[in-house]
């Protein structure tokens, strides 16, 4: 029978009379637990480990850090739930992997719960999660709470309806996300056939070409409900810059740290800490600070042009020095010191405009995709709604 059919009214969702269970009576838990800091590296020795909310993905968290003696494990297949702030984000665990305290692993305990099904439960009940956190500085969930955390549960083939559901949007927004990346490997490509092969192109250190480079503030400034965005390392995770956020400063705050960072249209942020090396070119005008994880690059104009600059930082060359660069284990980071050493290709002027023409216009077909996938989205989001309330 078509999904379509067995759904086609939202009666037998909502009326339906499903059980609650206990998370932890259909669940095996696995807290995390952090290792020694000596087992740590960043050569791809031991399993990967991920410490929470900042190493997760889309889908799957991105490995950046090893440990050779894990204490806690998830398997392939798990669904790794963030436990600390923030609580309640989604993963799914792409490979066996050590997890630090900041996430717990879940895994069904039998076949009487489908774990696509879960996981789009625990993401559409990410608010009652976060309800439970407790702690001054960071807000965690227990065990005890996760596994007394209450959840439906319909019969196995309404859970499999259900799951291939949202597959099928999954699977429609990753071709999306594909046909995204490829707009990016043109403009990548782009880049190197005008500019990445001819040595008789200038090359400058980005120091020589930016009349500033620093970073966000380093004292945390008081954070309120609403005011000016303070963005964090996520909001140029995506290689553009987003505005959306949950902590906002005061004009007078912001009026304060803007004077160390005067931010116009036109300058880079570029990702400093952790997830390093994404750029985002500041668009317009709209106000707002920036954590100390995130450097600021303001490019001379009659030296080079901004969506230039943007295109070189993104090369396999410039990622390598970023990554070679990278100090650290847990946190890698690069110091402003490797920023303003960093060097690009150099050429006129009038070639770098050629190339961020060629480029703005990749941007706008990058756009239109952009705009199917957030449908797509929002799709999702209304079924999550409709099925799990």
């Amino acid at each position: 029978m078509a999904i379509g059919k067995c759904f086609s009214t939202r009666r037998l969702i909502t009326l339906a009379k499903w059980p609650m269970v206990r998370l932890g009576d259909v669940c095996q838990l696995t807290m995390g637990q952090s290792p020694k800091s000596e087992t740590y590296n960043g050569d791809s020795i031991g399993l990967p480990f991920f410490q929470g909310n900042t190493d997760f993905g889309k889908e799957c968290p991105t490995a950046r850090v090893w440990c050779k003696a894990p204490k806690k494990v998830a398997l392939t297949g798990d669904i790794l739930l963030s436990v600390r702030a923030p609580i309640g984000a989604v993963n799914t665990a792409s490979c066996k992997c050590c997890i630090g305290r900041g996430i717990a692993a879940l895994r069904p305990k039998s076949g009487a719960l489908d774990v696509v099904y879960l996981k789009n439960l625990l993401r559409a009940r990410r608010d009652a999660l976060e309800a439970l956190g407790t702690g001054s500085t960071f807000k965690a969930v227990t065990k005890k709470q996760l596994e007394d955390f209450l959840i439906p549960l319909p019969t196995v083939t309404c859970q499999n309806l259900l799951a291939k559901r949202f597959e099928l949007i999954a699977r429609l927004i990753e071709m999306r996300s594909h046909q995204l990346d490829m707009f990016g490997e043109i403009a990548k490509s782009r880049f190197i056939e005008m500019f990445g092969n001819d040595p008789a192109i200038e090359r400058a250190q980005l120091k020589e070409i930016c009349s500033l480079i620093t970073d966000g503030t380093h004292q945390p400034p008081k954070f309120q409900a609403k005011g000016i965005p303070f963005l964090f390392v996520g909001n140029v995770a995506g290689n553009e810059l987003t505005y959306e956020t949950s902590k906002y400063i005061s004009q007078e705050d912001y009026e304060a740290l803007i004077a160390r960072t005067p931010i116009g249209i036109g300058d880079v942020l570029v990702s400093a800490v952790g997830s390093f090396g994404h750029p985002a070119i500041v668009k317009d005008k709209r106000p707002f600070c920036f954590q100390r994880h995130i450097a600021y690059f303001k490019p001379m104009r009659e030296r080079v042009d901004s969506i230039f600059l943007h295109a070189a930082l993104l090369t396999d060359e410039s990622q390598r020095y970023m990554d070679k660069a990278a100090k650290g284990a847990a946190q890698r980071t690069i110091t402003l010191k490797s920023f303003k050493e960093l060097e690009i290709p150099l050429p006129s002027l009038a070639l770098q405009r050629e190339f961020a023409a060629f480029a703005e216009s990749v941007d706008k077909s990058q756009v239109a995709i952009k705009r199917e996938i957030e449908k797509l989205e929002t799709l999702k989001k209304a079924l999550m709604q409709e099925y799990f309330g």
